[in-house]
C-alpha cells in the first residue's frame, strides 16, 4: 500500500508509512482512471493550510503492488487505507475514483453497524455506462486483452516497464484489466448513500468522458448531492480549474469540522 502526505516544505505529495495526528482535518484524495496518487496538480498545495492532504495509488497503479482490482476491490481497498486514520477522512474522489468513494458511502451505509455519516467531494465522478467513452468500449475488447497480456508477459522490461516511466504511473495493463470490468461494475453501482452524507458533485459541462446527462442521471439517485456546473471545464477539472475544487472541500471542510468530533472508525 503507497499512501502519500502533501510535504510543505517539498511543495509535492510525498510517499508516508504514518497518518499525523494534529489539528487539521484529514482529506483523502481518490485518483482516477488511468492515474496514480501523485497526479493531483496543485490542489494539494492549494488545500494544505487547512487540511492533511492524503493521496493513495489505486491496486495496479503508481508504485501500487497490488494487482489492478474492480470496483468492489477498489472500495475494499479504500476501506483498509481509511481505517489507517483515527476519524473518516473527508473524501475526494476524481472520475473512477468518484464512483469508488460514493460506492464506499453507500455500502458503509447499509452494512456498517457503527457507519458514521460521510463527506464527500465527486469531481466528474463516472458512475453509470453513459461515462463510458469510445477508449473505454475499445479497451474492453477480449482481443485487446490478449494482446496486451501477452506483451506484458514476454517483453515486460522492454515494454510495459517504459510505457509506465514515461507516463508518470499508468499501467496499460491495469488500464485494460480495469476496462473489462468497467461496465458490470457501474451496472450493478448500488449508491443508496445516507440522507445523512454530504456530498458535492462537480461537473464540466464541455465533459465528453462524463456527460452531463450521466452526471444527471447519478443527481436523480443522489437527489440530496449539491451539484455545481462549470460551464468552461470538461473532464480536466483537476488541472484546469483546481481552484474551485478547492473551494469545495473547504466549503465541506466547515461541515466535516463541526462533526469530526463524532466520526469514529467501525
Amino acid at each position: 500500500m503507497c499512501i502519500y502526505r502533501y510535504d510543505k516544505a517539498l511543495g509535492r505529495l510525498w510517499g508516508v508509512s504514518d497518518i499525523v495526528s494534529n489539528n487539521l482535518p484529514n482529506v483523502l484524495l481518490v485518483h482516477g482512471q488511468p492515474g496514480s496518487g501523485v497526479m493531483w496538480g496543485e490542489l494539494p498545495r492549494l488545500l494544505s493550510s487547512r487540511a492533511n492532504i492524503y493521496s493513495y495509488d489505486r491496486p495496479g497503479w503508481g508504485a501500487a503492488s497490488a494487482i489492478p482490482q474492480s470496483l468492489t476491490g477498489n472500495v475494499d481497498y479504500l476501506s483498509s487505507v481509511i481505517r489507517r486514520f483515527d476519524n473518516v477522512p473527508l473524501l475526494v474522489g476524481f472520475s473512477y475514483g468518484g464512483a469508488v468513494v460514493l460506492e464506499y458511502a453507500s455500502r458503509e451505509f447499509q452494512t456498517n453497524p457503527n457507519y458514521v455519516a460521510n463527506h464527500i467531494v465527486a469531481v466528474a465522478p463516472a458512475t453509470n455506462s453513459q461515462a463510458l467513452g469510445y477508449l473505454d468500449r475499445i479497451l474492453e475488447a477480449s482481443i485487446l486483452d490478449h494482446t496486451v497480456t501477452f506483451f506484458d508477459k514476454h517483453f515486460h522490461l522492454k515494454v510495459t516497464s517504459f510505457f509506465q516511466k514515461l507516463t508518470g504511473g499508468i499501467r496499460i495493463s491495469s488500464l485494460i484489466t480495469e476496462c473489462k470490468w468497467l461496465r458490470s461494475d457501474l451496472g450493478k453501482l448500488d449508491l443508496a448513500c445516507s440522507p445523512n452524507d454530504q456530498i458535492i458533485i462537480l461537473a464540466g459541462l464541455l465533459d465528453r468522458v462524463v456527460p452531463p446527462s450521466s452526471i444527471r442521471a447519478l443527481s436523480e439517485k443522489i437527489p440530496f448531492a449539491k451539484v455545481f456546473w462549470n460551464p468552461d471545464v470538461g473532464h480536466r477539472y483537476v488541472s484546469k480549474a483546481p481552484g474551485v475544487i478547492a473551494t469545495a472541500i473547504s466549503e465541506m471542510l466547515n461541515i466535516y469540522g463541526k462533526s469530526a468530533g463524532n466520526c469514529n472508525n467501525s
